[in-house]
């Protein structure tokens, strides 16, 4: 077998359904699997693939495991040489997955690769994006400055890894290389893996491709609107367990530290412009609650996504 594409799907029957076809449609000219994770779904997602893809593998779990475990538990059963992780909100358009393939098998010390990634509009998506460090987050100029120095790098085919993570909807990863890291570290739930596991790989003497031959459309956050708050604020849990894992409590603490005042700022900034506005400003409104709903997260003591007090403030991440 030469590849497997793992897809996580928690509630987005049609999506995956799409997405499914899209990759039969453009069967590339090598063997290849299709498991499908299903995160316990409430809208009969499990049931749908398997009764119109009989070939696809699904998995259904009793609960949702989280994006990096439950495409472990998908990689375990996997028996590709090349793992495809992939996004239910995406379809794959010609020769993706062989253009990929092909990237690893010509360098056989590059672990993970990257396509590129559109949206609906055709418009490109951030698929090379910088590593994470303490000053990067805490200060604006150094994003800068990196962010112009991936740039580069693309466009002069330079080597990424150490420096940029691929955006985890669509990557190609080596099975030796995903395996030596010992995959997704399962302690993030949703977001920050794709970073953590290019900077594992990289880690651990592997290099990167970036493959724009290689085509994928992405429709952006659509598994998520269901429960939009409870993904901002694992989005900031999932960065200060980076910072933690990588650059110690003290920095993980900064970061966290400053990220509670740039939310908390945030939101009274965008409270000022409701009463200025008279309540007409719908963004103000949005931006107010969600941001000042992130810092009640912090000031609580970043509490658990188990816990009843996360899920009465935030949100369920087991209920569709």
């Amino acid at each position: 077998m030469d590849i497997s594409v793992i897809i996580v799907n928690y509630n987005t029957k049609q999506l995956v359904i799409d997405c499914i076809a899209s990759l039969e449609e453009t069967v590339p000219p090598r063997s290849y699997e299709i498991i499908v994770v299903d995160n316990a779904s409430a809208d009969g997602s499990a049931e749908a693939i398997s009764e119109r893809f009989p070939s696809v593998k699904v998995i259904k779990c009793s609960k949702n495991l989280g994006f990096g475990r439950a495409n472990n538990l998908g990689a375990k059963k996997a028996q590709g040489e090349f793992l495809f992780i992939l996004n239910s909100d995406t379809l794959a358009c010609p020769y993706a997955l062989d253009r990929l393939a092909s990237a690893l098998e010509s360098n056989p010390k590059a672990g993970i690769a990257a396509p590129r990634i559109v949206g609906a509009d055709d418009k490109d998506q951030e698929v090379v994006a910088l590593l994470m460090t303490p000053k990067t987050v805490l200060f604006s100029s150094a994003r800068k400055s990196v962010r112009k120095e991936i740039v580069r790098m693309v466009e002069q085919k330079e080597q990424l890894a150490g420096i940029a993570y691929f955006c985890g909807a669509a990557i190609m990863v080596r099975r030796a290389a995903f395996e030596e890291v010992g995959g997704f570290d399962e302690s993030f739930f949703f977001y920050c893996e794709d970073p953590d596991l290019s900077k594992m790989i990289a880690g651990a003497g592997w290099q990167m491709e970036y493959v724009p031959e290689a085509k994928i459309i992405h429709f952006v956050g659509v598994s998520v609107r269901r429960i939009r708050i409870a993904s901002y604020i694992e989005r900031h849990r999932g960065r200060c367990y980076y910072m933690r894992k990588h650059f110690g409590i003290g920095p993980a603490l900064m970061v966290g530290c400053f990220q509670f005042t740039n939310t908390l700022t945030k939101s009274l900034m965008n409270a000022f412009g409701v009463v200025v506005t008279l309540g007409l400003a719908e963004s103000c409104r949005r931006k107010a609650v969600v941001n000042g709903l992130i810092a009640l997260w912090y000031i609580l003591g970043r509490p658990k996504r188990e816990s009843w007090l996360y899920v009465k403030l935030f949100g369920s991440w087991q209920k569709s």
